[in-house]
C-alpha cells in the first residue's frame, strides 16, 4: 500500500510539471497593437468651412503606417459623407483639418477615423452648424413702373446681396394699398393714382414708384385708335410726362449734355443718324420700340405715332379750342372725340407755353437734319407739323392698332 501510494504521488507531481511547462510566458504570442480614433472639437466655423479635429489613441510605438482623418455629412449616418485626410500628427497622435465648401446654416455631423492596415476605425459622432450668410443689401429690378387698370398684376422682382444669403426674409408693403397691393413682389392696380412699393430685408430696403392708370383707346374713325390721355397723365386734361425725342426715362432738365444719343446738335448722334454731316449714318429713321416711349412704357399694342398719322389726326378730324380746359377737342369722323391739353414744351429746367401751346412728338426722324424729329404743335388758333431738336421735352399722345 505504501509503495501503491508513493507511486501515485509520484504520477500526480509528474503531471503537474508538465502543466506548468505549457504556460510558460515565453512561449505565449505577443499582444496585437490597439488603435483608436477620437472625435475632437471643431472651430473657426463659418459660412462655408470649419476646422475639424482629431487624434489617433495606439498602443503602438509609433503612428507609423497609420492614415487619419475626419468624415462629415448631413446625414446623422454619415451616410455619403466626404473625407478630408490629416497631412500629419503631433506627437500626441492629435490631427486637424479644414472642411469646406460647406453649405451655410447648415447642421454637420462628423468623425474622427483612422486607417491601420486597410482597416478603419471611427470615433464618436460630434455635430456642428455652418454659419448663415446675412443680408447686406437688396434692390428692385424697376425703379419705377406705370400700369393700367385693365391690365392686371406685374411681377416686381427682388434682388438679394449677397445672392447666396441664407434664407431671406422678405417684407414687402405698399403706401397706399387702395391704388396698388403686393404680395410676393406681384403688384395689382387697385385704382387710379401713385403709390411706393417697398421691400425690405433686415435693416435693407429698397422701393419703386408705381403709377395706376386707367387709359383706353379711342377710335376717331381713322387708321389707327389714339389713347385718350397723354404718357403720365391721370385724366385727358393733364399734361403727364416730357420726354426728349427717342429716350423713355424721366428727366428734370433738357439739353444737350444728358440728350442719351448726343452731347450736341452737331452730332455725332450715336442713333438716328441719316447724314455723315453728323457721325456714322445708321439709316434709322422711326424710333424703334426701345426707344419708343409708348411702347417701353405703356408695351402691347402701343407706340408713338408717325408723321403721316398725326397728320391724318389734324387733317381728318375737327378741332375745337376749349378755353375752359386748355386744349383742343379732337372730334373724329364718327363723332367720337378726345381732349389734347396745351402741355407747353421743356428746355432746360424752364417750362414754356403750358395753357398756351401744344407739343407732341412723333417717332419720325427729321431727315435732312437729324439732329430734329417731327411733331404737332398748336396754340389757341392753328394747329400744325414741326421739326424741333431731338433735346427738347415734348408730351407723347400714343397710338394702337
Amino acid at each position: 500500500m505504501k509503495n501503491y501510494l508513493s507511486l501515485l504521488i509520484a504520477s500526480i507531481c509528474l503531471f503537474g510539471v508538465a502543466s506548468c511547462h505549457k504556460d510558460n510566458p515565453s512561449s505565449v504570442s505577443p499582444t496585437e497593437e490597439t488603435y483608436e480614433a477620437i472625435t475632437g472639437d471643431a472651430s473657426k466655423i463659418d459660412s462655408r468651412s470649419a476646422v475639424l479635429s482629431g487624434s489617433v489613441k495606439t498602443s503602438a510605438s509609433s503612428l507609423s503606417g497609420v492614415r487619419a482623418g475626419v468624415i462629415c455629412s448631413t446625414d446623422p449616418s454619415l451616410t455619403g459623407g466626404k473625407e478630408w485626410s490629416a497631412a500629419s500628427f503631433n506627437s500626441d497622435g492629435q490631427f486637424s483639418v479644414t472642411a469646406r465648401n460647406l453649405d451655410a446654416a447648415t447642421l454637420y455631423y462628423y468623425a474622427a477615423y483612422a486607417v491601420v492596415n486597410g482597416e478603419k476605425v471611427y470615433g464618436k459622432t460630434l455635430t456642428f452648424t455652418t454659419a448663415s450668410i446675412p443680408v447686406s443689401g437688396i434692390s428692385l429690378d424697376k425703379e419705377g413702373m406705370m400700369l393700367n387698370l385693365s391690365e392686371g398684376s406685374i411681377q416686381l422682382t427682388a434682388k438679394v446681396i449677397p445672392a447666396d444669403a441664407t434664407d431671406p426674409i422678405l417684407t414687402w408693403s405698399s403706401s397706399e394699398p387702395s391704388v396698388a397691393t403686393v404680395s410676393d413682389g406681384r403688384v395689382t392696380p387697385v385704382s387710379v393714382g401713385k403709390t411706393i412699393i417697398a421691400v425690405s430685408s433686415g435693416e435693407f430696403s429698397a422701393s419703386c414708384e408705381v403709377s395706376v392708370f386707367d387709359y383706353k383707346a379711342v377710335d376717331l374713325g381713322i387708321s389707327v385708335k389714339w389713347a385718350d390721355m397723354n404718357i403720365g397723365a391721370f385724366t385727358e386734361e393733364e399734361a403727364g410726362d416730357y420726354f426728349a425725342w427717342g429716350e423713355v426715362t424721366l428727366k428734370e432738365t433738357f439739353t444737350w449734355n444728358n440728350y442719351k444719343w448726343s452731347s450736341a446738335s452737331s452730332g455725332p448722334f450715336t442713333r438716328y443718324n441719316s447724314s455723315s454731316d453728323y457721325g456714322k449714318i445708321d439709316g434709322r429713321t422711326t424710333l424703334l420700340p426701345e426707344d419708343d416711349a409708348a411702347a417701353s412704357l405703356w408695351g402691347k399694342t402701343w407706340r408713338m405715332p408717325s408723321l403721316d398719322e398725326m397728320e391724318e389726326l389734324r387733317k381728318s378730324c375737327t378741332w375745337t379750342w376749349d378755353s375752359s380746359r386748355k386744349g383742343y377737342l379732337v372730334t373724329g369722323t364718327n363723332g367720337s372725340s378726345l381732349f389734347l391739353p396745351a402741355a407747353g414744351n421743356k428746355l432746360g429746367t424752364s417750362h414754356y407755353e403750358k395753357g398756351k401751346g401744344g407739343f407732341y412728338w412723333t417717332s419720325s426722324l427729321y431727315v435732312r437734319d437729324p439732329s430734329s424729329a417731327y411733331n404737332l404743335t398748336f396754340n389757341t388758333s392753328k394747329t400744325n407739323w414741326d421739326i424741333k431738336n431731338r433735346l427738347y421735352g415734348f408730351v407723347i399722345r400714343p397710338v394702337s392698332e
